[in-house]
């Protein structure tokens, strides 16, 4: 009774190294890669002793996975050697075709209970010997059946095993579980001349569960619950269990799984538990929680370094995001922020708060939110934290390579003093050549540098979306090539603009906005731009008649395809813009100093597009609120707005400019 007993308890400790796992044997989840590597030397324990070899021996066979020929070959001449080990085997995995052994096995491993194959079979497999022996030698209670991809090879072998295993389910009487993907049970996914695995299912009297232990099933939300209907109404088995639970989410909308299924589905269908995932931000939460009664506690310090720094870069990007702000030091020798607002016209807030105090912790953490810091926008708004920023990137290019939004000073200011421009254009050219990915691009109160634009073409001619220039001078600038520029805003003064006439040109431009002389109208005239959209433009009203062409030249390139248009000064061309840009559906005049003639207002044609007229009230334009006067200067402009001219005019907006006695009081 001792020796039992001591028998009992060595077969429970070595059982942790000799004993293969459940999960190990058949994979819980169908669509993942295999079979689990077998545990190295763990017959190593049966030579301590012989009873260590008498206890440990049947759990060591009790569970075999086989992954290659030698190994199928060398357990046929254990087994034939020393019998008695084959009737130890309980558990049978094969993950190929491996010739003549396998069936030897089958023969000599009588009490064979669960086998599992794996149905990845290649050409070269030799899958013959063992499937045309597999009926008669095997009666599992229980078969797994895998396969490490959503579609079958399609060669000879595959065909005669899924075809061979089609007979054997149907017929073998001890048969009581099947584990498969539902792959199978679609005819359709299987290759050509296979027997239907959904008829072998609904045919096996004996079988009583059938389990498909995938996340989600292989079909369309819309067409899985077709095929469970019917193979839970005409199967013997009482129930289906299967790996995704009840309620799944659809592009973030929740589904019932089980609202569409039929009365009998519904009751044999066994959905998983709904599990409830963490996020690495959480699980570091809890990690810290619980080990805080430790004074000295360094989380993930046994993490490789690759890790750690990863999951602390989450965190610390999910605080920078949350704050919109973060300045490096309090004295802050250069400034980075970031802001999500569309407003440009204000420099984002300078937060300190958790950022700064994240970046006190410890140096990882301090270079970490730098480089989150480089990621977003960083704004300089004094020539002396420029140049800080200017050494910062000579130290640090690799970080600095990391920006992608760059404003540089102030778009207003009082104090010319902060503002000292000796060496800043040459240093903002280097700047901008050292940002190799630029997405948006700021430059306020200083004039354009006659290079810069090269510059951006050269280095973030394909990342570039967003190009704000406030401020150019009397010079000639080379225009190149954005190929994801989408908005142009700049102020063109009396400079010119060559195009280098390479393509595309601006193949995403969408919004642009120029104020002052014709020229770059002119050039843009000679551009490739299929996707613009909106123009907006304020003329210099000194050189109206060069706007004016300048206009005519862009409109005629490139009016069919604007919908918007808006500026100052421009109710002189109104009615060009009218006869040139059929599809504009928005017109916004509220810049003008005075309403538009009649006649520099009526098309030469019926405009069949436009849906919204914006002006601005006469109060605003000089005019006096007194009924007369607003007669003779506004009734002829209005008495234009007629259906037939304007079909599709809806909405005639004023811009009262926060005088909310002029409408609708004025006659």
């Amino acid at each position: 009774m001792a020796h039992q007993l001591a028998d009992e308890t060595l077969a429970e400790i070595l059982a942790d190294s000799l004993v293969v796992d459940d999960a190990d044997f058949a994979v819980t989840d169908a669509k993942v890669s295999p079979f689990a590597t077998a545990r190295e030397s763990s017959s190593s324990v049966l030579a301590v002793c012989k009873r260590w070899a008498r206890v440990g021996t049947p759990l060591l066979y009790e569970t075999v996975v086989l992954r290659s020929t030698p190994q199928a070959q060398a357990l046929a001449t254990a087994l034939k050697e020393n019998k008695q080990f084959g009737k130890m085997i309980k558990k049978l995995r094969v993950e190929g075709g491996y010739g003549a052994a396998v069936p030897k096995i089958f023969k000599l491993a009588p009490n064979i209970t669960d086998l599992c194959l794996n149905l990845r079979l290649f050409a070269d497999d030799k899958v013959a010997p063992m499937y045309k022996a597999l009926f008669d030698s095997v009666k599992p209670r229980r078969l797994v059946l895998c396969h490490a991809e959503d579609y079958f090879n399609d060669n000879k072998g595959v065909r005669f095993a899924l075809s061979t295993l089609c007979e054997c389910i149907s017929n073998w009487e001890s048969l009581r579980v099947i584990v498969l993907s539902d792959i199978l049970l679609d005819d359709e996914e299987l290759p050509s001349g296979c027997s239907s695995f959904f008829d072998a299912l609904c045919s096996a009297s004996s079988l009583e569960e059938i389990h498909v232990p995938q996340k989600s099933p292989n079909y369309g939300r819309s067409d899985y619950e077709d095929i469970y209907s019917r193979l839970a109404e005409r199967s013997s088995v009482s129930i289906i269990r299967v790996g995704w639970p009840v309620l799944a989410t659809d592009y973030g909308f929740p589904v019932n799984m089980k609202e569409k299924l039929s009365a009998v589905a519904q009751q044999k269908l066994c959905f998983a538990p709904p599990k409830r995932t963490i996020s690495a931000l959480e699980a570091v939460a809890q990690e810290v929680a619980a080990s805080t009664v430790h004074p000295n506690f360094t989380p993930m310090a046994d993490a490789p370094n690759g890790v750690r720094e990863k999951i602390w870069g989450l965190i610390i990007r999910h605080v920078v995001d949350y704050t919109r702000g973060v300045e490096y030091k309090k004295d802050s020798r250069w400034d980075l922020h970031f802001d999500s607002s569309d407003d440009e016209d204000q420099p984002p807030p300078r937060l300190k708060g958790p950022v700064l105090q994240c970046m006190l912790v410890c140096k990882l953490w301090s270079r970490l939110a730098v480089e989150a810091a480089c990621r977003g926008t960083i704004y300089v708004s004094k020539t002396e934290t420029f140049f800080n920023l200017v050494d910062f990137a000579s130290k640090n290019p690799e970080l600095f390579q990391l920006c992608q939004h760059l404003t540089f000073f102030r778009e207003w200011y009082i104090n010319s003093k902060d503002l000292r421009w000796d060496g800043v254009e040459d240093a903002v050219s280097t700047l901008v050549s050292q940002a190799r990915n630029l997405v948006s691009f700021r430059l306020n109160t200083l004039p354009l540098p006659p290079d810069l634009l090269q510059i951006l073409g050269q280095h973030s001619a394909s990342s570039l979306v967003k190009l704000h220039i406030a401020k150019t001078s009397k010079r000639s600038y080379a225009l190149p090539s954005f190929a994801s520029l989408r908005s142009l805003h700049i102020f063109a003064g009396e400079a010119s603009f060559v195009y280098d006439g390479s393509p595309p040109a601006f193949p995403l431009l969408e919004d642009l906005d120029i104020t002052g002389g014709s020229e770059l109208l002119r050039t843009l005239a000679h551009c490739s731009l299929p996707n613009i959209r909106t123009l907006k433009y304020n003329c210099s009203e000194i050189r109206l008649i060069e706007c004016v062409e300048g206009v005519r030249d862009f409109t005629t390139a490139h009016g069919d395809k604007l919908i918007r248009f808006a500026g100052k000064s421009t109710t002189p061309f109104a009615r060009l813009i009218l006869n040139m840009c059929p599809n504009l559906t928005t017109l916004d005049l509220s810049a003008t100093r005075c309403p538009p003639k009649a006649t520099e207002f009526c098309p030469d044609t019926q405009h069949t597009a436009l849906e919204e007229l914006v002006i601005c009230p006469p109060h605003q334009l000089g005019a006096a609120k007194e009924n007369e006067v607003f007669a003779a200067t506004w009734a002829p402009f209005l008495d234009v707005l007629r259906k037939h001219t304007f079909p599709a005019l809806e909405t005639l907006k004023v811009d009262t400019w926060g005088d909310e006695q002029f409408w609708p009081m004025t006659p």
